[in-house]
């Protein structure tokens, strides 16, 4: 039995492929897991689209449109920029078509805004992209100021969720 564990350890280290001081070594990389906080996993989009505000006064402002095609895809992308009643465009495309192209680039539009009335309405900056298999669509709005409209949580008042020894808590029922 000795003698046959030998000759076999002996024969897998003829056959045994030498190793390659040159090629760098491996390194064993600890993957998360499902139980773990830091996993996620995110798609990047397209097409990343900006509206930054410049400057703003009481009758005018100057924002800037940015479009950040990440991903060059062959698709062309009609932009419009629709104001509000009262608000004119004094500088700057309100409505143009980026060519299609497959790199990825960044355009950017400047829009000097002008009113006599603080308007009530938001500008509203449009990317919509499609072809006959596939689209993409953005909606960036711009509020002379005004702050961001936030929709209240919906209320956890459903059964609580347990799962094995853990409590997550009240559920959030489904209309």
């Amino acid at each position: 039995m000795n003698r046959l564990l030998t000759m076999t350890v002996v024969l897998l280290a003829a056959c045994a492929k030498p190793v390659d001081e040159a090629q760098p070594k491996a390194t064993l990389v600890k993957q998360p897991t499902v139980g773990e906080r830091n996993l996620q996993v995110r798609a990047e989009l397209p097409v990343k689209v900006r509206l930054d505000e410049l400057s703003r006064s009481g009758t005018a402002a100057v924002v800037r449109a940015t479009i950040d095609r990440r991903i060059g895809i062959d698709l062309p992308y009609a932009v419009t920029f629709a104001l509000p009643a009262g608000v004119t465009a004094m500088r700057g495309r309100t409505a143009f078509t980026l060519a299609p192209n497959t790199e990825a680039v960044v355009v950017s539009e400047e829009y000097e805004l002008t009113w006599d009335v603080l308007p009530t309405a938001d500008a509203l900056l449009e990317v919509h992209g499609t072809t006959g298999t596939m689209g993409m669509h953005f909606k960036m709005p711009y509020r002379f100021g005004r702050p961001e409209v936030v929709e209240p949580a919906p209320a956890a008042v459903g059964p609580r969720l347990k799962m094995g020894d853990r409590d997550f808590g009240p559920s959030i029922p489904l209309k």
